[in-house]
């Protein structure tokens, strides 16, 4: 039972610090969504963890864009509006550690916990573009929603 418990925590730390892969939101709101506006518009979104650069995040939005528009029997789509949603937080921790004899001046004889604060800054990237779909191409900065899914696989 104990090397079950540590096999699974071990799991668990190392999917928690591998980049965010292309799915649907989960539980913890990484991945992509997507609604409907109108009959040829929507919305779709992505979201990262902070081990997932925004090169990334922008490629994972417009494949998911691609397939939206797919799904819904169109070939090209333009981004009409593109935003950074990306959230940027502060996080603080505590280390103790035991210092052995370090501080030889003050003739301490006792090991001595020392505190560590540590701050870091958590970038979390993410992005929501709005769409709007044609089944026939209208202009030359239209996606070809085939063409980027079959770029994709490749």
């Amino acid at each position: 039972m104990k090397k079950l418990w540590i096999l699974g925590s071990a799991l668990l730390l190392v999917g928690c610090s591998t980049a965010t892969t292309y799915h649907a939101r989960n539980f913890m709101g990484e991945g992509y969504g997507d609604y409907r506006l109108s009959v040829d518009r929507f919305t779709v979104t992505f979201r990262a963890n902070e081990h997932t650069g925004p090169e990334d995040v922008r490629k994972y939005a417009l494949r998911r864009a691609s397939e939206v528009a797919t799904n819904y029997g169109y070939r090209y789509f333009i981004v009409e509006e593109e935003r950074d949603l990306t959230r940027i937080s502060t996080v603080k921790s505590k280390e103790e550690r035991m210092t052995a004899f370090l501080d030889l001046l003050e003739d301490k004889q006792e090991p001595q916990k020392k505190v560590i604060e540590k701050e870091r800054e958590v970038v979390r990237p993410a992005m929501e573009l709005m769409i709007r779909c044609f089944h026939d191409k209208p202009s030359a900065k239209v996606i070809d929603a085939y063409q980027f899914l079959a770029y994709q696989a490749s």
